[in-house]
């Protein structure tokens, strides 16, 4: 059965630089998982992303509204990657809170 994930990020930036730093992280995301990942998509339209990503024979869709004050992700996994759910969780939480954070310095590696 599949099971979907919804996260609730907080963030005082404004709309239009909460976009950028979603779309960096996911950019950034995307280039972190090039080898293990067969094919991803991202189509922004305003303010909201689709995301579609294949790997390890999944297929991974979820979506990212940037809103005035918050960020909602929300995944849909696969079956076979729902007992992930918290580690991936946990995972989008961090990085995306941390690039929402005021002061958040992409450059800086992360932890």
């Amino acid at each position: 059965m599949s099971r979907e994930i919804e996260i609730v990020l907080p963030h005082q930036l404004g709309v239009e630089e909460a976009r950028k730093r979603v779309a960096d992280a996911v950019e950034r995301a995307r280039a972190g998982f090039a080898e293990s990942v067969v094919d991803s998509d991202v189509t922004w339209d305003a303010n909201r992303a689709a995301i579609s990503v294949g790997a390890f024979g999944q297929r991974v869709e979820g979506q990212i509204d940037v809103e005035p004050a918050q960020v909602r992700v929300r995944v849909q996994l696969p079956w076979l990657l729902a007992s992930l759910a918290g580690k991936i969780t946990d995972r989008l939480t961090k990085v995306g809170g941390d690039a929402l954070r005021l002061g958040y310095d992409p450059t800086r590696p992360r932890t």
